[in-house]
């Protein structure tokens, strides 16, 4: 991974150029949801995987947090890849408005899974 900084501005985001990882929402229990966007150009180059694994130890431990959520699209294999390559676990499937998302943890299980 070349061609870029990295940062943490105190908003619960992680920075690696072009990739932002980011708390998305407290969900309960001292849990949150987490969602990333790399930019089409660094795609494949791990920048994700990278974000990822620089916010996790934040949220768990600096932060406070008990588990970390990911909700991924069922049809998108490449943020399936990063999340299992960041310690997630498949935690069943998840409901939100009308789409259905693949949920991912890690830290604590969910309440009732």
């Amino acid at each position: 991974m070349s061609g870029g900084g990295t940062g943490r501005d105190g908003s619960g985001a992680v920075t690696i150029r072009p990739c932002v990882a980011r708390i998305l929402e407290d969900i309960a229990d001292r849990s949150a949801t987490v969602g990333y966007y790399v930019s089409s150009a660094a795609r494949g180059r791990g920048v994700a995987t990278a974000a990822l694994a620089a916010l996790v130890p934040v949220a768990l431990h600096d932060v406070g947090l008990v588990r970390v959520v990911a909700d991924i699209d069922p049809g998108n294999v490449a943020s399936r890849r990063v999340v299992e390559r960041s310690g997630f676990r498949a935690a069943g499937r998840v409901v939100i408005g009308d789409v259905t998302f693949d949920r991912f943890v890690v830290g604590s299980e969910l309440p009732g899974s």
